[in-house]
C-alpha cells in the first residue's frame, strides 16, 4: 500500500478562502496566515498520517465521524511526544477564537455522527462548516493525554511497542516546505515503535478540501 498526501499553500488559496481565515483571526491578516500555517502545514500533517496509519494496520473505521476524531487523537498524542506542548497551545488559541466565530453545521436535533457521514463529501469541500467540527475535534483531542505508545495501541495497532525516550524537538519554521519534513521524522519516531509508516507521495496543489490523503496498491 501506498499513500498520497495532497495539501494546499497558502498562496494556492482563493481570495475567500484566505479571507475566511483572516475574519476567524479577528481580521488580522498575519493571524490568518499563522492558523491556516499552524493546521495545515504543522498539525494536520500528522492527523493525515493517521488516517494513513490506520488503513495500513486495518484499524480504519467505517465511519468518517469515528474516524476523524481518531487521526486528531494520534496528531495531539504524536506532538505532545515530540515536545510540542507550546505549539499546540498555540493551535488551541487560534481554533478556539476560530470556532466562537463558526455555526455548528450539525442542527441539534442531527445525530452528529450519523449527519456527518451521510454529508462527508460536501462538508469537506466547504472549509467554511467543516472548519467547525475540525477546531472542534482538536479541542476534544488536547483534553485527552494518552501518551503515544498508549495513542498507537488504542487507535493504531496493539502490537505498538514502547518507543525510546525521545530528546524534545522544536521546528523553527512553519512554513509550506515543513510537510517534506515531518513525515520522514514521523516516520523515524514511530520505527522506535514497530510500527510503520508506509510510503507517503507528497503533493501541492489546491483542493477545495485544501488537504486529503488518497491510497493506491
Amino acid at each position: 500500500m501506498f499513500a498520497t498526501l495532497q495539501y494546499t499553500s497558502w498562496e494556492e488559496l482563493p481570495v475567500d478562502y484566505q479571507a475566511f481565515f483572516i475574519e476567524l483571526m479577528d481580521n488580522q491578516p498575519q493571524r490568518g496566515r499563522v492558523l491556516f500555517a499552524l493546521y495545515y502545514y504543522w498539525f494536520n500533517i500528522a492527523h493525515e498520517c493517521g488516517h494513513i496509519l490506520r488503513k495500513a494496520y486495518g484499524t480504519r473505521a467505517e465511519s468518517r465521524w469515528v474516524e476523524e476524531q481518531a487521526a486528531t487523537e494520534f496528531a495531539v498524542a504524536y506532538w505532545r511526544a515530540f515536545g510540542e506542548e507550546g505549539r499546540l497551545a498555540q493551535l488551541a488559541d487560534c481554533v478556539e477564537d476560530g470556532k466562537r466565530l463558526l455555526p455548528n453545521p450539525i442542527l441539534p436535533d442531527e445525530e452528529p455522527a450519523a449527519y456527518y457521514d451521510t454529508h462527508y463529501t460536501e462538508l469537506t469541500q466547504t472549509p467554511h462548516e467543516h472548519s467547525y467540527l475540525q477546531f472542534a475535534w482538536v479541542l476534544d483531542g488536547l483534553a485527552k493525554k494518552q501518551d503515544l505508545t498508549a495513542a498507537l495501541r488504542h487507535l493504531v495497532t496493539e502490537q505498538a511497542h514502547a518507543g525510546p525516550p525521545m530528546t524534545p524537538r522544536f521546528y523553527l519554521d512553519i512554513d509550506v516546505h515543513l510537510p517534506l519534513t515531518i513525515i520522514p521524522d514521523l516516520r523515524q519516531v514511530l520505527a522506535g515503535h514497530d510500527v510503520i509508516l508506509p510510503p507517503v507521495e507528497i503533493v501541492q496543489s489546491f483542493s477545495p478540501a485544501i488537504q486529503f490523503v488518497g491510497f493506491g496498491s
